[in-house]
């Protein structure tokens, strides 16, 4: 299944990359923060990844096999937030930000680790 080892090693390594580089992780976040062309081309690229995962491959099955479909919604939901409510995604601290990333991060790799091992299975 190759979307679910798409996203599951691509989960894993920005997910390790960014928890083991804190100072990369706060890189990335002030951008986010201050530079209103560097979010919206986030977005995009969240949609276009979601949405071209959504295209090839939606298909929700009582089985792992819909963690692909999930990623891929998630990619194109977070990608129409971040350029709808852009305004919104401003209010929170930095500090508040990036221990939510941090959390976040590790259950996306998880989830990537789980993708990679099941769909090897």
């Amino acid at each position: 299944m190759f979307l679910a080892r798409f996203w599951g090693w691509l989960a894993l390594v920005f997910a390790l990359v960014l928890l083991l580089r804190p100072a990369r992780l706060r890189e990335l976040k002030l951008p986010m923060i201050d530079d209103r062309g560097f979010s919206l081309s986030y977005g995009i690229v969240s949609l276009v990844l979601g949405l071209a995962s959504v295209l090839l491959y939606d298909a929700w099955t009582p089985d792992w096999r819909s963690l692909a479909s999930l990623s891929g919604w998630l990619a194109l939901l977070k990608g129409i937030y971040v350029l709808a409510f852009n305004d919104l995604s401003r209010k929170p601290t930095l500090e508040t930000r990036l221990l939510t990333t941090r959390v976040a991060l590790v259950a996306v790799a998880a989830l990537g680790s789980f993708m990679i091992v099941a769909s090897h299975a």
